[in-house]
């Protein structure tokens, strides 16, 4: 600070109308739009110094995060270079076109200042496999853009590259580099929070009063209903840590559909319209599904990257206006459960491919245990909640 990426970010999500350090992937997914952003992206431009070392400056005059008195993280300077003002920020704010055209160059921008900090890091350390972090590595676009622009090949990104994994970190790195234990197994999912098992389902069911029907084949059941066009919500095994439902607390549904999008969001989500549902898939079939090489991973949603043009006409409920998708990979070993519900679904449809988001509605945290999902489905239009091998309808 003052010359930080996450505040260059955060200045455009507030002059946007949205909250900084909190909306940051609204303004991300409206960057996908299809617009002439040239000359803005210019204008950004001129206020960011690219210099030696991988090192870059923002212009001081057109940026004010680092001024703890000032209301506003962008300066009237800023306002002006963009041909507006305060005065009429707010009806420049109603310009859908105008607010995506910014969002689009600074996304451009944000994407030059970053390919120029990692090709000067390559440089030095001549090494393929590179690892991302910080709250500004959630921006899924850039991070599937990475191997493209840089000669990095292997990069790994974490489920919580954000203020949240520093916990994680902290304690092992105490465990391994302080107390000199050795290194745990890694882990390729995010489940580490706590798990309520059938029978605790079942207490809950009772002591709610709620009709439930325990399931043979659940997998098989959530499938099935997916196929029919309705929504799912799931709550199985421990809970993510993170930012990202990723199958165990999270609302499915079929990608094929057109409306799905509109219906989801009516009856849970309420999320802006340009904002997108994300695709799971089987690991195997990512490149199928996606233009990815065989063996692809994208475990934590963590990157966005091409649906294949053959599919994204078949998949419009995860496709981005731009043929994009911030994809997550499914194994079986990180997630038998989930897998199977994605193996049914292609039997059933000949799509590996079911929309995943999370189980919360918007504005409130993803649900943890079986009465925080029960409060929320009934508090929303979800008809259809699947915990464990418990089914719950609604008449």
């Amino acid at each position: 600070i003052p010359h930080s990426i996450g505040m260059f970010y955060a200045t455009y999500t507030q002059l946007l109308g949205y909250q900084p350090d909190n909306d940051e992937w609204k303004v991300m997914a409206m960057s996908a739009e299809s617009v002439d952003s040239t000359d803005i992206e210019n204008k950004l431009l001129s206020t960011i110094k690219l210099l030696d070392n991988g090192r870059f400056e923002l212009d001081q005059q057109y940026y004010t995060g680092a001024l703890v008195d000032r209301p506003n993280l962008h300066s009237d300077a800023l306002l002006s270079l963009l041909g507006t003002s305060k005065d009429n920020l707010f009806d420049a704010n109603q310009d859908y076109l105008w607010q995506c055209k910014v969002a689009r160059a600074m996304q451009r921008v944000s994407e030059k200042v970053i390919w120029h900090i990692l090709n000067d890091l390559y440089e030095k350390t001549k090494t393929p496999n590179l690892v991302l972090s910080g709250g500004f590595f959630m921006n899924s676009v850039i991070n599937g853009k990475v191997s493209d622009n840089t000669k990095f090949k292997n990069v790994y990104i974490s489920h919580s590259p954000d203020d949240l994994g520093n916990s994680i970190g902290a304690a092992l790195y105490l465990n391994h580099c302080i107390l000199n234990k050795p290194r745990l197994r890694s882990s390729s999912v995010s489940n580490l929070g706590p798990h309520f098992n059938s029978d605790v389902v079942r207490s809950v069911i009772l002591r709610r009063k709620i009709v439930g029907e325990k399931l043979s084949n659940p997998a098989k059941t959530v499938a099935e209903i997916l196929a029919k066009g309705e929504v799912v919500a799931l709550l199985q095994g421990r809970m993510e840590f993170g930012d990202r439902a990723l199958g165990f607390r999270s609302i499915l549904a079929d990608p094929r559909s057109a409306e799905m999008k509109d219906k989801i969001n009516g009856m849970i989500k309420y999320r802006e319209s340009f904002r997108p549902f994300a695709p799971a898939t089987l690991f195997e079939k990512s490149h199928e599904v996606c233009e990815v090489e065989r063996g692809y991973s994208c475990n934590y949603m963590e990157k966005v990257v091409q649906i294949r043009k053959e599919n994204q006409l078949k998949l419009p409920a995860v496709t981005h206006s731009d043929g994009s998708g911030r994809l997550q990979t499914v194994r079986k070993e990180d997630n038998p459960f989930f897998y199977s519900i994605i193996q049914e679904f292609e039997k059933l449809t000949g799509i590996p491919v079911v929309l995943n988001t999370s189980f919360n509605v918007n504005g409130e945290p993803i649900v943890l245990s079986p009465d925080d999902a029960l409060n929320t489905f009934f508090n929303s239009g979800l008809e259809y909640l699947v915990m464990e091998d418990w089914l719950i309808v609604k008449n």
